[in-house]
């Protein structure tokens, strides 16, 4: 029996492309004749991972088997958090309907993942299977990376009313 997989620090790799296409596309011109092409897909993203969140707001290793993965995996996480948030702060995305997305990842990212002592945890180990090693001790480089690039978008979403309100 084949069972697909959709791994979520994988799709979270692309979403980050997809950012890095749109910012930094044809020479940074927003006359990227492709630009509409990733626009779109970074659309088609969100509203898929929109259907996928959890209730405590973040994803899973697997995205579409939470049952088999329950465990909060913050590199995938952390990605669309940064690029469903690129996409509100550029006007991609509609405030109303994904700011309360980014702000409920966010209040996990934010209280449960990263700890008192600093440590982001929730992170899948480099090299390592998402089965039964992600706990709020698992950390990478790379994930507390993603989880940078999360903040400076929600840094900057942090100035508008309509997202404060969310984050409440």
């Amino acid at each position: 029996m084949h069972t697909e997989i959709y791994w979520g620090r994988g799709n979270g790799w692309a979403m980050g492309a997809l950012v890095a296409a749109i910012e930094f596309g044809e020479g940074y011109k927003a006359t990227d004749p492709h630009r509409s092409v990733y626009v779109n897909m970074l659309k088609q993203q969100a509203a898929a991972l929109k259907a996928l969140q959890g209730d405590d707001g973040c994803w899973r290793s697997s995205l579409m088997n939470a049952t088999g993965y329950p465990t909060p995996e913050m590199t995938g996480t952390s990605s669309f958090v940064y690029g469903i948030g690129y996409g509100l702060n550029t006007g991609i995305l509609e405030m109303d309907t994904y700011g309360p997305v980014v702000a409920k990842a966010w209040k996990f990212m934010s209280s449960e993942a990263l700890q008192p002592s600093g440590r982001y945890g929730f992170c899948q180990p480099v090299g390592g299977s998402p089965e039964h090693n992600i706990n709020k001790d698992s950390t990478s480089d790379f994930c507390v990376g993603q989880f940078l690039l999360a903040a400076t978008q929600v840094a900057k979403l942090a100035d508008d009313a309509r997202f404060q309100a969310m984050m409440l």
